[in-house]
């Protein structure tokens, strides 16, 4: 239960509204316009759940609450490599930081 309440405070609070319009299905769209525009909604809200979930883990680290920053960091983790595939150099910075925050 601790892992659940420190995943909460760490990131799920902050994200939980973002989660179903990337996680849920997608609408189905009927022109080529509004699928493209639908695609770049999608990449839109990807980035910025990755974004916010990565400048959270930064600001707990910062803050020197690292274990803190590990379940938001972890969020950034899994976004990112969907989106950008798991061998993406977009995760560099995100493994740096899941080992500043595994060190403590």
């Amino acid at each position: 239960v601790s892992h659940q309440r420190t995943d909460w405070i760490s990131i799920h609070s902050h994200i939980c509204h973002l989660l179903n319009p990337v996680l849920g299905p997608q609408p189905c769209f009927h022109s080529e316009k509004d699928r493209k525009h639908g695609k770049e909604q999608l990449l839109r809200r990807q980035e910025s759940l990755i974004a916010l979930a990565l400048s959270t883990a930064q600001g707990f680290v910062w803050a020197g609450k690292p274990l803190e920053a590990i379940p938001a960091a972890l969020q950034a983790l899994r976004f990112s490599s969907r989106l950008f595939g798991s061998g993406s150099v977009q995760l560099v910075p995100i493994y740096l930081l899941l080992a500043e925050a595994s060190t403590g």
